[in-house]
């Protein structure tokens, strides 16, 4: 049995800790890296490709060779094991270098150096998402769900808000012949260094917290022995490299769908693009409240999983059997508020886990694995892989993630029952202070709570 004065032990740490306001300011520098693509991708319409004599396939690597460095270089979230993390200096420090490299993208000599000078943005830019949730991770558990809801609505928002205006802007500017690729990368470390300023002037240094305003989590832990164990628990090696692919392919999974819908319009290829992202963003904060409030995590899981099959399931039958494409645009929503809607609670789940034991780390593994690999064997991640000469990607694509997203369910209900039969031990429960307004009379203190959220 855990006493107040243990919690208070084994919570206490050197840790640096940042008041929950500090979220929004990390949320800078990861929007301003989610917003590379757009860079990167109006460069090329601006000249860039042309200048250094591109082909179409040196051209994406551009994309891909940068981006799969990420899943290598995700080591970040490894930081959670070691002490005394300045969350503050490690931002500005990547932040400063991250816009310093991408001023030397305007005066890259030759692609080879562009392609280095990229990987290098790549392998930094694996920073901001970890960072941040080594931030959120530190939040009370009534906080966790709907925090991590900001943080994965960065992916859709900025298709619905960043991905239009920037590309009015680039046009309208193209225009009037005064907008050239090193202007664009120029725009973009002159957004890199206002992130920088705001970083310097706003974040907080660390404060102090007491124990009832937070609870446990793995980084709580002082014990050097407890982190060299806690290497080999499955979950802490999958997940830092599953992070990865919530933002470099869930905002894409569609667009091979929507792009039949619009094949020669760009603005209703815009349309279609915001309204599925804009409706999976307002149920993902509505379900992230709703999870937070009642603490329910897996029977959420569950269900946005479902959901999420569902989409992908009709969106196959459609390409298989040749029905009204309109109707995979519905089924989008489907896709769309499941995938994000099991993404945020998935990562609370995580994050919130309490010192997760071989089984529960494997299964979380399990349940993170199948989600992120629904979206990579959707439509924009399986073209290299599936695509045959003479038959689409969609049906064999769309179909696996519909089988993973439905594994994905499957395991969050296998997770929360054997969650539930490690609360039945009262050895593992927690006894915690109670807050001041819930208190009755002077006499009640402390209150009895489940270790694990189910």
């Amino acid at each position: 049995m855990i006493s107040s004065e243990d919690l208070e032990k084994s919570t206490s740490s050197s840790l640096q800790i940042y008041p929950p306001g500090s979220t929004i300011y990390l949320l800078l520098p990861h929007i301003w890296w989610q917003l590379d693509d757009f860079f990167i991708g109006q460069a090329r319409t601006a000249g860039l490709a042309t200048n250094f004599q591109l082909a179409q396939t040196d051209s994406e690597e551009l994309y891909t060779d940068t981006k799969f460095l990420i899943f290598a270089f995700a080591w970040t979230l490894l930081l959670w094991q070691i002490p005394n993390i300045n969350i503050r200096k490690l931002a500005l420090l990547i932040t400063s270098l991250q816009t310093f490299l991408v001023f030397a993208q305007v005066a890259a000599p030759s692609i080879e150096t562009l392609l280095v000078v990229r990987s290098l943005l790549g392998i930094g830019g694996a920073v901001f998402p970890g960072v941040l949730l080594l931030l959120i991770s530190q939040l009370p558990r009534r906080e966790l769900a709907t925090t991590v809801a900001i943080f994965v609505a960065v992916s859709p928002a900025e298709i619905v808000v960043a991905g239009p205006l920037l590309s009015a802007l680039v046009s309208f500017m193209k225009d009037l012949s005064i907008l050239r690729w090193q202007i664009i990368f120029a725009i973009d470390g002159i957004i890199g260094l206002a992130v920088v300023l705001t970083l310097w002037v706003k974040l907080p240094l660390a404060v102090a917290t007491t124990p009832s305003t937070k609870f446990l989590s793995p980084i709580d832990s002082t014990s050097w022995k407890w982190k060299f164990l806690s290497f080999f628990d499955p979950k802490n090696f999958i997940f830092p490299h599953t992070i990865a692919y919530l933002f470099v392919s869930m905002p894409y999974f569609f667009f091979t769908v929507v792009s039949d819908l619009a094949p020669s319009s760009h603005l209703i290829f815009n349309l279609l693009t915001i309204f599925p992202y804009l409706v999976s963003i307002i149920t993902t904060f509505i379900v992230a409240r709703i999870s937070d409030k009642r603490q329910i995590r897996g029977y959420f899981v569950a269900t946005c999983g479902l959901v999420s099959a569902a989409g992908f399931a009709i969106m196959s039958l459609i390409a298989i059997y040749n029905w009204n494409l309109w109707f995979s645009f519905f089924a989008i929503f489907l896709a769309c508020i499941g995938s994000y809607g099991a993404m945020t609670i998935i990562l609370s789940w995580a994050l919130g886990s309490e010192r997760s034991g071989f089984r529960q780390g494997l299964l979380l593994s399990i349940l993170l694995g199948a989600a992120h690999l629904a979206v990579i064997f959707s439509p924009a991640g399986v073209k290299p892989w599936w695509r045959a000469e003479d038959e689409p990607a969609h049906p064999r694509g769309l179909g696996a993630s519909a089988a993973l997203m439905g594994l994905c369910a499957l395991m969050a209900l296998v997770l929360r029952t054997y969650l539930m039969w490690k609360n039945s031990d009262r050895e593992e429960h927690l006894y915690v202070p109670v807050e001041a307004e819930d208190a009755h009379d002077d006499m009640t203190e402390e209150k009895i709570v489940d270790r694990y959220v189910i």
